[in-house]
């Protein structure tokens, strides 16, 4: 297993963060290469949910091996954009109260102004990531997808989650569990849930 770690967070700290879902893929796929022995199975959750089908589309236009299976989590289909208004760009203030709102950043976190001062860069970015994505129509990718969800996410509901099939031949299935935006953090049944769903592509 290997995990993605963007520029601007934990032990890249001192590097810039990347603005763009775009940006972030260009820098990722040539990583990928030394992984690519084997087809992977991508897994992502909200942002990371669209870096994942992103990614696998370039590498799958630049004739490179195609993920096996991608799990995106939290995430509505990528034709279909955020109906919240933009916070990106907003006073600390009022962006501060729109991450808390959204949940997944801790209140201890904005509670403490050097913590908050160092993190506030890469918070943003990321947000801007997100908010100035623009899906570009391409066909449709070849591996299944499926789409973990909250019953309570009002940024992903579960209904609008079946979309995803719009965007492979793979076919698509939808997997919900309670809690909102942040439960693949908190639910007990994601793990095992996605362990289901890694045992029948890894062979174990």
């Amino acid at each position: 297993m290997c995990a993605v770690l963007p520029p601007g967070r934990e032990r890249r700290l001192d590097e810039q963060p990347l603005t763009a879902i775009g940006a972030m893929v260009d820098r990722l796929v040539p990583v990928l290469a030394r992984w690519l022995d084997r087809p992977p199975v991508f897994f992502g959750h909200s942002m990371g949910a669209l870096l994942a089908f992103e990614t696998a589309g370039a590498l799958a236009a630049r004739g490179k091996v195609p993920p096996r299976l991608l799990v995106l989590s939290g995430r509505r289909p990528p034709d279909r954009p955020d109906d919240q208004p933009p916070i990106h760009d907003l006073p600390t203030e009022e962006f501060v109260a729109g991450l808390l709102k959204l949940g997944g950043t801790p209140r201890e976190v904005v509670e403490h102004p050097e913590l908050l001062d160092l993190l506030l860069p890469v918070l943003r970015a990321d947000v801007r990531a997100v908010e100035t994505y623009h899906y570009r129509p391409r066909p449709p990718l070849a591996c299944p997808i499926v789409a973990f969800g909250g019953t309570d996410d009002e940024r992903a509901s579960v209904a609008e989650l079946a979309g995803w099939e719009r965007h492979t031949s793979g076919g698509c299935r939808v997997r919900a569990f309670s809690g909102g935006h942040f439960f693949a953090y908190e639910h007990p049944d994601v793990l095992p849930a996605l362990r289901d769903e890694l045992r029948p592509v890894s062979g174990r």
